[in-house]
């Protein structure tokens, strides 16, 4: 039972130290360029809308618990482009399209996915959610290693990056804190967090497909950048997958890796971060003992 219990905290503790996400505060200008390597994030989607009142309930608590799982999570709000919604746009509309094809029956809201499979739908899927964002950090491998770097040039923010060797880069722009429009159907709060604005897909062949033209692309040879002027408050994930014809082919459309980085008004405190985990840790295993000691005593009764 003790090796048991240890084992938990021992892969939990690795949790904790890979926890500390990307994020930087909104007086940072990039004017010096950042590098960051490729993660293994699970990546959490979020089939949302403006209008859904399950959502406007919901949608809040998001924040939250992306601050909280620091670079162990990355969230993204999908909006659809239904005419309605004023945050649907054609990446938006891109994204929806690969979820469809991999999965059936997702008309609801809040739907939502991880690591490209749907999970659960409704107001009580949070817990199913987090099952499996477990469940994936288990299985998922280490990243292929790819570099990346940000960096503010003349006016607008560029991301330096490569083609993938394999399958595709799906780079999205998600903007914090999004103002809704006064006039649009909105039972919820006045702005929307993590909602995806744009998103350049590139292929390993070197063809590459916008979305809302918000990004545009220059490449040499061997390098690609990526140019965009950022929202006060941003995200950029950047998620290495199988192309549609790859996952179609062999099965498997989770994503190979994640990686997030941000520009936030509010930072995540660390030490936050940590304590929730050792909280989680200690819940958990307590559960394990208490689960295994009745088992044992159990079965010494019985002899």
């Amino acid at each position: 039972m003790g090796r048991v219990i240890l084992s938990v905290f021992l892969s939990c503790l690795c949790l904790i130290q890979s926890s500390s996400a990307m994020v930087y505060d909104t007086d940072t200008t990039f004017e010096e360029s950042v590098s960051f390597d490729l993660k293994r994030s699970v990546l959490v989607e979020e089939r949302t809308a403006v209008w859904c009142d399950i959502c406007a309930e919901f949608d809040p608590l998001l924040k939250e618990v992306a601050s909280k799982h620091g670079n162990r999570i990355s969230i993204i709000g999908v909006h659809p482009f239904d005419g309605i919604d004023p945050f649907g746009n054609e990446a938006s509309k891109q994204r929806m399209e690969r979820h469809e094809i991999f999965n059936e029956n997702l008309g609801v809201t809040p739907t939502f996915l991880v690591d490209g499979k749907m999970i659960s739908e409704g107001y009580s899927a949070w817990g199913e959610v987090q099952q499996a964002i477990f469940s994936q950090e288990n299985k998922r491998k280490s990243p292929d290693s790819y570099n990346f770097s940000l960096q503010k040039v003349s006016e607008e923010l560029t991301l330096n990056m490569t083609f993938p060797n394999e399958g595709i880069f799906s780079v999205m722009l998600l903007e914090h804190n999004k103002d809704v429009p006064k006039d649009a159907s909105n039972p919820g709060m006045s702005v929307r967090d993590r909602v995806l604005i744009d998103m350049i897909t590139i292929y390993a062949n070197r063809t590459i497909i916008n979305g809302t033209e918000m990004m545009s692309t220059t490449f040499g040879e061997d390098s690609l950048e990526i140019h965009f002027f950022a929202p006060s408050e941003f995200s950029v994930v950047i998620v290495h997958e199988p192309s549609i014809e790859e996952a179609m082919s062999d099965g498997n459309f989770a994503p190979y890796g994640v990686v997030e980085i941000s520009r936030l008004e509010e930072v995540p405190d660390q030490n936050d971060i940590t304590i929730f985990w050792i909280f989680i840790i200690t819940l958990g295993a307590g559960g394990i003992f208490i689960w295994i000691h009745p088992q044992k005593s159990e079965s010494d009764e019985s002899e």
